[in-house]
């Protein structure tokens, strides 16, 4: 195996779970602040992460495709580790590894050679019958329940200094494996200079918990807690399970998301054979531990469509060039999914949507996410109608619905849409069953909604609220006279129309629609007893005339759903994947067999509260760009280095140009 064959998903990891590795430090951080039990406690962990997601089968047959990836090794070895005084470890002659060793100590390791990784597996699996199991030479793992939950953890019995020598130990005599055999060596001395500073020669309490749904196996987080009491070699300790309890509610509601979303993404973007993809693989069983994930769900329903080819295939392929890994945006997800699959026209109503986000925050990013997660809408047309462009305001309604003064040419863009809708549906219409099985209705986006003169929103609300599409100068809807011909004569044109009349509306915009309707002003005019009479009148026709958005209009369009983008500065975990995809776009003709790695420093850099990011993402976007030109052009031509790393010092460089310090 070819520590290369894993760089982009090693890489990917890397740069997507620095927010949840964060929270999980700052859990721990605050649990230590509120024992006091604990006089200058100290930990250290890290996640091993698998470079694909196994699923669920208790047949599960040893393989080594499944390997353990550590991308958050090299913290250990950092200026700072987690709890530990930079001052203590200078003492102690434990010296932070240089840039270039840090991008080099990838750790890769089979997961037949790990340390716990197989049992957590078989316990996970079901199939675990002894609840202990001695790993490590002198060291036990055990394998307990949470109380009143549906979760289980290792706790790692007799860990002792001398346990990570014989893991080192362990490690030399791996046959046929020199990838694993050279991961472990390094892990080893990372966790053994930290280790070996404490001069307590005791036990040192240590545990493992799973990362996994269901499911699907992820990984596991390892924990050190090398200064403090055997606390966790104790029964009814209610502080550990409260620990517990918060860990695994990181696990699920962050972890487990943003896996799923990284290696779809993966997926999506290298070649392979659809029946390999693990999110096909999984059966009807699943674990009686842990929880079901709904983006995990929807993702294999997604790919079940793709291998019945009851979606487009390319256009399905969602998180290709969309990646997010924070949990603000993990939950928004969630969100627009819950949403999504709800989708659907009720009575004469159409569904509808309002996407709102600064400018650059990335809103048209979920417009495919919708309709995609959709069941009536995912295999239909995307039409993309700029409202702002629509001029002059007087026309608006004649642009939009037609009009029957056939000197003005306007047959009306919802008209057209309905017509190009009606031959695509009567085209497949024979090989189906029934309407339920229809997903190709089209998507109508509304860019820039908030443009929209206030004259023209009611003809708009009428369209939404009814589907019907009225052109200017007629009395009813033109569609049993179009289309008769194509029917029997005794078809109800009423329910018929129904079948033929349904869209997906999305509005767009980049304000607050609360803003634009001024209702709270309204309110506060109606019921303040001081402003009444004339000036109360004055000052209410003031507003109506300076209100842009009426607000039936925007209460129709949130009816199935309002999605709120956090600007960038909100959502701070996303910019270290966001940069990451950035730099490797924009430099990719140069790196040809390079890996590409940046550094944990200028992460940091970018993700501190110092930066605002007002232009969002487009300005992270420039940034990056900026940042492209400081790397050294001998760095791409070097033939003794494989990797080029981005510094922070490229990044310092690149604000002064925009002139961001």
């Amino acid at each position: 195996m070819n520590e290369n064959n894993f760089s982009e998903i090693y890489n990917l990891l890397y740069v997507g779970l620095l927010g949840c590795n964060n929270k999980i430090k700052n859990t721990l951080d605050e649990y230590y602040k509120s024992n006091t039990d604990f006089a200058n406690p100290t930990f250290f962990f890290y996640e091993y992460l698998l470079n694909k997601p196994l699923p669920f089968n208790k047949e599960r047959n040893k393989s080594n495709d499944y390997f353990l990836l550590a991308p958050f090794i090299q913290r250990l070895a950092n200026k700072n580790p987690y709890g530990f005084n930079p001052l203590y470890l200078e003492k102690q002659n434990i010296i932070a590894l240089k840039e270039k060793d840090l991008a080099l100590s990838k750790i890769i390791i089979n997961v037949e050679h790990s340390v716990y990784s197989n049992d957590l597996i078989s316990y996970w699996l079901n199939n675990k019958k002894q609840k202990t199991k001695q790993n490590i030479e002198g060291t036990t793992l055990i394998l307990n329940n949470l109380k009143a939950q549906n979760y289980f953890y290792g706790f790692v019995k007799n860990y002792k200094k001398s346990s990570i020598i014989n893991y080192i130990k362990k490690a030399k005599v791996i046959k046929e494996d020199e990838c694993s055999k050279k991961s472990i060596l390094i892990e080893g001395g990372f966790v053994k200079s930290l280790i070996s500073a404490f001069p307590r020669d005791g036990k040192i309490p240590a545990f493992v918990l799973p990362i996994a749904s269901n499911q699907f196996f992820y990984g596991e987080i390892l924990f050190w807690f090398p200064s403090v009491i055997d606390f966790i070699d104790t029964k009814n300790n209610n502080k550990l399970d409260k620990l517990l309890s918060q860990l695994f509610n990181i696990i699920n509601e962050f972890y487990i998301p943003a896996l799923c979303i990284i290696h779809e993404h993966n997926f999506e973007n290298i070649k392979i054979d659809i029946n390999e993809v693990p999110f096909l693989k999984i059966k009807n069983e699943k674990s009686k531990y842990f929880k079901a994930s709904l983006i995990e769900d929807n993702i294999i329903n997604l790919w079940k469509k793709r291998k019945n080819k009851e979606i487009d295939y390319q256009s399905s392929l969602v998180f290709k060039d969309y990646l997010i890994a924070s949990p603000e945006m993990i939950r928004l997800i969630c969100n627009i999914i819950r949403k999504a699959l709800k989708l659907k026209m009720s009575e004469d109503a159409l569904p509808s949507v309002l996407i709102v986000g600064g400018a650059g925050s990335g809103k048209n990013n979920l417009i495919n996410i919708i309709k995609i997660f959709s069941d009536f809408y995912c295999n239909g047309n995307t039409y993309y109608i700029n409202m702002a462009g629509i001029k002059p305001d007087s026309e608006v309604a004649c642009i939009l619905m037609g009009s029957m003064d056939k000197t003005k040419n306007f047959p009306g863009i919802f008209s057209e849409i309905r017509k190009e809708t009606f031959i695509k549906i009567k085209a497949i219409e024979s090989q189906l069953n029934s309407t339920d099985k229809f997903n190709i209705y089209p998507t109508l986006i509304l860019d820039e909604f908030n443009s929209l003169n206030i004259e023209s929103q009611g003809i708009l609300l009428r369209f939404i609220e009814n589907s019907e599409i009225i052109k200017m100068g007629a009395i009813k809807d033109d569609f049993a006279d179009k289309f008769k011909t194509l029917f029997d004569n005794n078809i109800d044109f009423q329910n018929i129309k129904k079948k033929y009349n349904n869209f997906l509306i999305i509005g767009i915009m980049n304000e607050d629609p609360d803003d634009l309707s001024r209702e709270k002003a309204i309110e506060f005019i109606k019921k303040n007893e001081y402003i009444s009479g004339l000036v109360g009148d004055l000052f209410y026709e003031q507003i109506m005339k300076i209100r842009r958005l009426r607000p039936d209009i925007k209460y129709r369009m949130i009816r199935s759903g309002k999605f709120e983008i956090p600007n960038l500065k909100d959502r701070k975990y996303d910019i270290p994947i966001l940069f990451y995809v950035f730099i490797k776009s924009e430099i990719k003709h140069l790196l040809k067999e390079k890996e590409l790695f940046i550094t944990l420093n200028a992460l940091d850099k970018l993700i501190s509260p110092y930066f605002e990011w007002p232009g969002n993402i487009r300005q992270l976007q420039a940034l990056s760009k900026i940042v492209c030109e400081f790397i050294p052009q001998e760095d791409f031509n070097s033939s003794t280095s494989d990797t080029i790393i981005i510094k922070e010092k490229y990044i310092d460089s690149a604000i002064q140009v925009m002139g961001l310090n």
